[in-house]
């Protein structure tokens, strides 16, 4: 039901995503709850229909090179889930990953829903070890600026 939502709301907005960008992303939002991974093979192999796994694969990786920005759904998806009056669970999560040489320390917020954090914000760190309380709270304060 919420993807055939989401699905309507995306065709009514004006973002300019063709019908078929429209129906991957609503495939993919399906499969991220559903395998509560966002790892592309996991959600590869959780996309519906006929085309073999790497086919999937390959699809999916062209739609995140795209250069389609998160933050465009973000409001929508904040219409959609978010009712007046009823209680909202952010969650505020810290990753740091090593790419070669690169460190990423990401400071992510996301909101609750059936389990799964949909990512809201992120902020890269410009240090190493853990996040530091202002930085957490000027995330919070920024998620409830978001959504309100």
């Amino acid at each position: 039901m919420l993807i055939h939502t989401l699905k309507k709301g995306l065709e009514q907005a004006a973002l300019g995503l063709s019908r078929h960008r429209i129906d991957l992303l609503c495939r993919l939002l399906h499969a991220l709850i559903q395998t509560r991974s966002v790892n592309l093979k996991k959600l590869a192999f959780a996309l519906p229909g006929l085309p073999k796994i790497d086919r999937h694969y390959r699809r999916l990786q062209r739609f995140f090179t795209s250069g389609l920005s998160p933050s465009v759904f973000i409001q929508l998806i904040l219409n959609k889930l978010v009712v007046t009056g009823q209680t909202v669970t952010l969650v505020l999560d810290q990753t740091q990953w090593k790419l070669v040489t690169t460190h990423l320390n990401l400071l992510c917020l996301g909101l609750l829903y059936q389990g799964v954090s949909i990512p809201l914000i992120r902020q890269s760190l410009q240090h190493t070890g853990n996040s530091h309380t202002r930085d957490q709270k000027r995330m919070m304060r920024q998620g409830l600026l978001t959504i309100y």
